[in-house]
């Protein structure tokens, strides 16, 4: 019985600079995707900020509204 020698499907090793390479590639992509996840929390944020402010005009205008045509006749 013949056995056959297990064969790496990569030939070369994988050395320490490569190793290296790949963990910055890593952190990078880990970088980038909490920046983007700052980044859409901060626009969420912003645009309810806003939001509310405008909400909090209209009800104001409109009771200093009522208000003003309730006692000027």
């Amino acid at each position: 019985m013949v056995e056959k020698a297990k064969r790496r499907a990569v030939e070369t090793l994988y050395t320490p600079e490569m190793a290296l390479i790949e963990a910055r590639i890593h952190d990078l992509k880990t970088r980038l995707l909490l920046i983007g996840r700052e980044n859409r929390f901060a626009a969420g944020f912003y645009g309810g900020l806003v939001k509310g402010f405008m909400w909090g005009m209209i009800i104001s205008l409109l009771l200093f509204g009522v208000i003003f045509a309730y006692f000027i006749p």
